[in-house]
């Protein structure tokens, strides 16, 4: 643990890279990964953050964010955004290849309820920039997950990317692989 309520801890240190990403040094550091050798000095955490209001705020994790016509996408700020409509029991938002803008957002969503395309980009329209909008609902019945703890990105990019076809709706029901 380095940070609580964004203040850094005693005994530690961090600092921002030229991208944004976190560093961290200190006591506390992990010796390593197996077979590998362990960090000499600051070590990359693969998070991005920003210092505001006197402490750390973490943005999302670095391999997660994407470019859609030539602006940064953190889907971690579209999923907070999703999780706060009544309906919305769990999101995940990827990028979706795209010929004009490279990738676009869309949302894979687990909700009580009913839940359209067009009543979920309402309700962000006041919240997000045009380009964070996603462009495509996945209504799904269960999130998959790795170990049953993170959402496992890579199977639904997979699913949004190739395997499901599209409807004139722009919604779309995927079961649970």
């Amino acid at each position: 643990m380095v940070t609580l309520n964004g203040n850094v801890l005693p005994g530690r240190e961090v600092r921002l890279g030229s991208d944004g990403e976190i560093f961290v040094r200190g006591p506390c550091l992990f010796q390593g990964y197996l077979g590998e050798a362990p960090p000499q000095d600051w070590f990359p955490t693969g998070d991005l953050g920003r210092f505001e209001n006197g402490g750390l705020t973490i943005l999302g994790r670095k391999d997660w964010m994407f470019i859609s016509g030539g602006e940064n996408i953190q889907p971690e700020e579209i999923e907070r955004e999703l999780l706060a409509l009544p309906e919305v029991l769990e999101a995940i938002v990827l990028p979706q290849e795209n010929p004009e803008f490279g990738k676009r957002p869309v949302a894979v969503v687990r909700a009580q309820g009913k839940v359209d395309l067009k009543q979920m980009q309402g309700a962000l329209s006041s919240r997000l920039p045009k380009y964070k909008i996603p462009i495509a609902l996945y209504l799904v019945d269960e999130i998959p997950k790795k170990n049953h703890l993170k959402p496992d990105r890579f199977i639904l990019s997979q699913l949004v990317n190739n395997k499901i076809d599209t409807n004139t709706s722009g919604q779309k029901k995927v079961p649970y692989l």
